[in-house]
């Protein structure tokens, strides 16, 4: 039935109804909510259950409701109801049951439910049916059904309760829906009383609030043809609501509604809308306040085809001079419509009116629910003459709005109609007044005697009539007059008029001529800030200019006229007017508040305007300077040479420096030479301007480029004043908005190297650019603007090129200046660092010589990242382990230019660690020798086991071929040292050594002696009893390869025969070895970052079998030595020179006779040469005056972070290890205005 737009529409139409209480309900559900009750306390406040019974059919019951409490209470359609009593009446029949409070003393509510509590049904409610806020509710109610009544209070009122229950068998015929008075004839009119009427069937509507309607009586209607029928229920006597329905009775979908026919002062009701031939309209006439009743006057009136006004000959004719009327406008036509200048109108209806006396008519069709277009025209229908007409009224109103002076007993006609065939319900009203504007027309102008002008005055009363129409806006209307006539005795100037300060959307529009021969010389509809208007133009003095000012749309409202009027520019504003400057020294003052831009040249160093003219020729060669110093306003300044009219553009400047936005030009000047300057502000600045002009004939030798000093040797300082420098022949460096009075200098590298150049000591912000070439034909190479102080760059220069240097001042800043110039040599590896082999828990020292400009840093690294402490010429590192065998070192070596990495040394770790049991093994005869095993516990051993060997030390025994000796290592693995062998000689005191590579082998029955043997049994063998490992045992002591050696190696002895003994008097020794029988890379190559023009070395540790060879590749083709590339067949690949192109990834393939393998690709990436102190990629500065910047670097390589507020002292501020290609740092320091920030290697 309704929506929560419809429950929000119903609440705002409530709030503007003359009971203010609407304010504070709201609604829910109505018939069929189910609802839930629960006991209460207090009074008759009992709750549902014990609901007084009401047993007669007229029935008055008082209480108090002061104790009453809202536990219970349950109100589905009133909000903040509290404090309710109960009452049930079971109905004896069919009819009606009418409640009230009406004689209580306080705001009631009053809600009806059928059912049984726990599981009530809402029937109805009412909040204020009279005017004191007490409460009625009739309802039709059925045999045998009990009807509960809850009677309380608004937000929590109570008082003395009266409740009336009446109960009658008396119905309205058409209290329901079904039946509808059935309305047989076009036009039709029914009296009744509306006292018996129930809110049963009511249903809501779109127009009121659910509590706020009820008592309905129903009618029906079935249109014959398509037209347009009018409702009403005017002359009734309570306050009505009316509602059109289509569709069936239980079924019905609301199609028109009214309130009030004027809301708060006609308070009965009026539809007037369109209807379709054979569909059945269904009308209920009820109260607004639901519980209301009254003598009802019913009217329906029904229209075949288009409204009677949809004709001009039909028109609507109006007696009154303030008149309103609404009707629809869907079955109008367009026929004999004429089509109005402002928009294509359709489905037209007329109105008529002639005024008895002149005066304005204002006509509009506001509140109309469609967009509309509005038009005027005088005359009659047959010859109608547009007057007036309007589209929409605004860009957020499509109603419209039309205003024009009318003239005694004259016919107006009014065709309100559709904008592109829109319909819809419209609303036409119409006022006419004698009153008129003075200065409605433009023969009333107001005239403006003095300038400035001020003018207020509401234009609700002004027309449209004799308004032209503006060209910066066709949709005018209910403009007003001005006139002004600047002094005859001046020169002219500036008028400027503005309406700022109205209330509503301007137009401006000024006019020269006269009222009957009008021409627009400017117009203006919003300016930039807002809708009001604003129109500045040149005039002629003793010229009469007319001004009007009107709304846009037709829009009216409180004026707000200013006029104002600048006298004309100054003498010098034009060139041809030119100030002649005759002196060497000149100075001026003027204000450039009345100069113009006519004729001025537009300088390429910024936006000048407003600008004044002076003109000098010096009658000898010499330096012209020129300046806005002591100005009051941003100016700009420019010099030409020639003539008027055919100027050649010399110099522009905007800012002297970043704080002072006055001028300076210095001009290297020719005899007899016509030189002009123009002196205005930067984007329409104007003031006070103070313009001097110098000439001398004093010049710097080295102000153009053709002069440049030459600078010699490797290192130089040059100091020299730029104050009589010029910017004549000055280049226009990249890096610098602005720059000026530059001096010249010029370098002849001797070799190739770094030049380093800066202005630090100088007194005046500098820009510095250095370039190649020729004077005329330079080319820039390098450029610093440094912003704030002075500059510093560097570049690689080469050998036997020449460099130009100019040193400049920011904006047209000159002073002393000082150069400071070097050519440096980055570093270069004279002796790269040794590959070494070393011992277990040996020492390695690796060391490097480096030429280049000192002084050098050293930073050493292992396997590409760098090692913390090393910092010199030369690394060391004690106590090696066998996890360090691979291990590649390498050293970078840096200064303030450069930095160059050396070849890589690679350590290799040999796994040579004797460990020993030196105590007596004594050899039982025909038993197990005593230790029986003799051991050797090895732990924190790093790596595997390669070679094994094992000697045992002072071996005797007087019969050998008994003694068997077996090896088990830690892992389990075992080998038959000795077993059979040297027959029945006796032996003292040797030296066995049990080797897999050894070549002489044991025999059974010769004799034995000190040496090396493989181990094994020339014999049957023997077997070795518990706690020895069972066989079979292993065949070589290569068997314990790839290993691990921790854990306990047990040696086993025994004698197998009787009548013999001996001793191994010295135990045994076990000794491990590195495994070299496989091609294995213990350290792959490296990815590096390399600066373009320096070089990178990168290696590969492998072990094997020797030879090993290499081949190294880039992007998987294979390189060879040549140019700048070499080791392409060893462990180390160099290349030099670095280019772009080297960028690549790099791997090595390696083979000996046990196989080959290739390495892991290394990517080479080449930055641009940079400093080796590397400067931010990116710099940001926050508003807490921190700054946050961005360096790229190595991966692994730590870096020192360095600032500096002036770039001659640097402070270190931090440190940290480059985890990623770039790293974002932040300064915590705040308030900072300027900062310099750079990198360089840590150790």
């Amino acid at each position: 039935m309704s929506t929560d737009s419809d429950n929000t529409r119903r609440a705002e139409i409530g709030i503007t109804k003359r009971k203010i209480k609407l304010k504070k309900k709201s609604w829910g559900a109505l018939a069929g909510t189910l609802l839930v009750c629960f006991a209460a306390r207090g009074e008759q406040d009992v709750g549902c259950t014990n609901a007084t019974v009401i047993t007669t059919p007229s029935y008055t019951n008082a209480q108090y409701t002061t104790n009453a409490t809202g536990f219970s209470d349950v109100p589905s359609c009133i909000q903040n109801f509290s404090r309710g009593v109960w009452y049930r009446y079971t109905a004896p029949t069919n009819g009606a049951l009418i409640v009230d409070t009406f004689g209580s003393d306080f705001d009631t509510t009053l809600i009806l439910f059928s059912g049984a509590c726990g599981s009530l049904t809402l029937e109805g409610c009412n909040d204020d049916a009279a005017a004191d806020g007490t409460s009625r509710v009739s309802i039709q109610v059925h045999t045998g059904t009990n009807y509960f009544i809850l009677a309380g209070g608004l937000d929590g009122t109570s008082g003395h309760l009266v409740l009336h229950s009446t109960f009658t068998t008396n119905l309205l015929a058409n209290d329901l829906c079904a039946g509808a008075i059935l309305i047989s004839t076009l036009t039709y009119t029914n009296a009744q009383s509306t006292a018996g009427a129930t809110s049963t069937d009511d249903g809501t509507t779109a127009c009121t609030l659910p509590q706020n309607f009820g008592n309905g009586v129903w009618y029906k209607f079935t249109p014959p043809k398509d037209g347009s029928i009018v409702v009403d229920t005017l002359g009734s006597d309570y306050d009505t609501v009316l509602a059109i329905y289509t569709g069936t009775c239980g079924a019905l979908s609301e199609a028109a509604c009214n309130d009030d026919v004027q809301p708060n002062v006609i308070l009965t009701s009026l539809v007037n809308m369109p209807v379709s031939a054979g569909t059945t309209y269904y009308m209920v006439a009820g109260s607004y306040e639901g519980g209301a009743y009254g003598n009802l006057q019913f009217h329906l009136a029904f229209t075949e085809g288009p409204p009677p006004n949809d004709q001009c000959s039909g028109a609507l004719a109006i007696s009154a001079t303030s008149f309103t009327n609404t009707v629809a406008t869907a079955h109008a036509t367009s026929i004999g419509d004429p089509l109005p200048s402002c928009g294509p109108l359709s489905n037209g209806v007329w109105y008529a009116y002639t005024p008895s006396v002149g005066g304005v008519i204002f006509a509009d069709t506001l509140g109309s629910d469609f967009n509309t277009v509005l038009a005027a025209y005088a005359g009659v229908c047959t010859n109608l003459t547009q007057v007036a007409c309007n589209d929409d009224l605004n860009a957020t109103n499509n109603n419209s709005k039309v205003s024009f002076l009318a003239s005694a007993l004259t016919n107006y006609y009014f065709l309100a109609g559709g904008y592109n065939s829109a319909t819809g319900y419209l609303t036409f009203h119409m006022t006419f007044s004698s009153t008129t504007l003075a200065n409605d027309q433009c023969g009333g102008a107001l005239v403006v005697a003095n300038a400035p002008y001020t003018n207020s005055q509401s234009t609700l009363t002004a027309t449209s009539t004799g308004d032209p129409t503006p060209s910066c806006q066709s949709n005018f209307g209910n403009g007003v007059w001005y006139q002004y006539t600047p002094p005859a005795g001046g020169n002219g100037g500036t008028m400027t008029v503005d309406t700022f300060g109205s209330s509503f959307d301007t137009v401006l529009a000024v006019y020269s001529g006269g009222c009957t021969g009008l021409t627009e010389i400017g117009c203006n509809d919003d300016t930039a800030s807002g809708v009001t208007s604003q129109v500045s133009n040149a005039v002629v003095a003793g010229v009469t200019y007319y001004i009007m000012a009107g709304g846009k749309g037709g829009q009216v409202g409180n004026l707000v006229f200013h006029l104002s009027f600048v006298e004309g520019p100054p003498t010098n504003d034009q060139c041809a007017g030119a100030l002649l400057i005759t002196n060497t020294s000149y100075t001026h003052a003027q204000s450039t508040a009345k100069a113009t831009s006519v004729g001025d040249s537009a300088p390429t160093c910024a936006g000048l305007s407003n600008g004044v003219w002076y003109t000098y020729t010096p009658s000898i060669n010499g330096v012209v300077e020129a300046d806005t110093v002591g100005s009051d306003f941003d100016t700009v300044l420019a010099g030409y040479s020639g003539a008027c009219g055919g100027l050649t553009p010399l110099l522009c400047n905007d800012m002297l420096n970043r704080t002072n936005t006055n001028s300076r030009v210095s001009i290297l000047a020719t005899a007899g030479t016509n030189y002009y300057f123009l002196a205005g502000g930067n984007n329409g600045a104007t003031g006070n301007l103070a313009f001097h002009l110098n000439f001398t004939i004093s010049t710097v030798p080295n102000d153009q480029c053709s002069g440049a000093t030459l600078i010699s040797g490797n290192a130089s300082t040059n100091s020299q004043s730029s104050l009589g420098a010029t910017s004549t022949g000055d280049s226009s460096p990249s890096c610098a908005t602005s720059s000026a009075n530059g001096i010249w200098y010029r370098y002849t590298a001797p070799t190739n190297g770094y030049l380093a150049l800066d202005t630090t000591g100088s007194d005046y912000e500098t820009v510095l650019g250095v370039y190649t070439g020729s004077c005329g034909t330079l080319t820039q190479v390098a450029c610093n603007d440094q912003a704030g102080g002075t500059s510093q760059l560097f570049l690689a220069a080469t050998s036997n090129t020449t460099y130009f240097v100019e040193a400049a001042g920011w904006g047209g800043q000159a002073g002393n200046l000082v150069l400071h110039t070097l050519l440096a040599q980055g570093p270069a590896v004279v002796t790269p660092p040794a590959s070494q082999t070393v011992p277990i828990g040996g020492t390695a020292t690796f060391t490097v010589t480096a030429s280049g400009t000192p002084p050098l840093s050293y930073m050493w690294r292992r396997n590409g990242l760098a090692i913390s402490g090393a910092t010199g010429s030369s690394y060391t590192s004690n106590s090696v382990a066998l996890a360090a065998s691979g291990s590649q070192y390498s050293c970078v070596v840096s200064n303030t230019y450069n930095m160059a990495t050396s070849a890589v040394a690679t350590l290799s770790v040999v796994l040579t660690n004797t460990f020993q049991n030196t105590n007596l093994i004594l050899i039982n005869d025909n038993a197990k020798a005593t230790p029986y095993p003799s051991t050797i516990t090895l732990s924190g051993q790093l790596g595997v086991v390669g070679k094994v060997t094992v000697t045992l030390q002072g071996f005797g025994h007087t019969y050998p071929h008994d003694v068997g000796a077996l090896l088990a290592g830690p892992q389990g693995q075992t080998v038959v040292l000795m077993a059979d062998a040297g027959g029945g000689q006796p032996v003292t005191n040797l030296n066995l050594t049990f080797d897999d590579n050894a070549t002489a082998r044991l025999s059974e029955f010769g004799a034995l002696a000190s040496g090396s043997y493989r181990p094994g049994s020339p014999g049957t063998g023997d077997t070795f009893p518990s706690p020895a490992p069972t066989g079979p045992y292993g065949g070589g002591l290569y068997g314990f390869r790839g290993t691990s050696p921790n854990g306990t190696w047990s040696l086993y002895v025994l004698d197998d025969a009787a009548d013999d003994s001996g001793t191994i008097a010295h135990g045994w020794t076990l000794n491990l070895g590195n495994d070299l029988s496989t091609l294995q890379i213990t350290q792959q190559p490296q990815t590096q970052t390399g600066l373009s023009g320096g070089s990178v070395t990168f290696s590969v540790a492998a072990v094997g079998p020797m030879p090993i060879t290499y081949s190294w590749q880039r992007s998987g083709t294979n390189l060879t030595d040549g140019g700048r590339l070499f080791g392409s067949a060893t462990a180390n690949l160099t290349i030099t020179n670095l280019q772009s192109s080297d960028a690549a990834p790099y791997s090595v393939g390696l083979s000996c006779i046990s196989g080959s393998l290739t390495s892991t690709p290394a990517t080479l990436t080449v930055l641009p040469y940079g400093h080796p102190y590397f400067v931010p990629s990116s710099l940001k500065h926050y508003s807490t005056g921190q700054f946050q910047f961005t360096f790229l670097g190595t991966l692994g390589s730590n870096y020192i972070i360095l600032e500096s507020s002036d770039l001659q002292v640097w402070k270190e501020i931090g440190s940290f290890t480059m985890t990623n290609s770039s790293a974002d740092m932040v300064d915590t320091t705040t308030n900072l205005a300027r900062r310099f920030y750079r990198l360089k290697l840590g150790p």
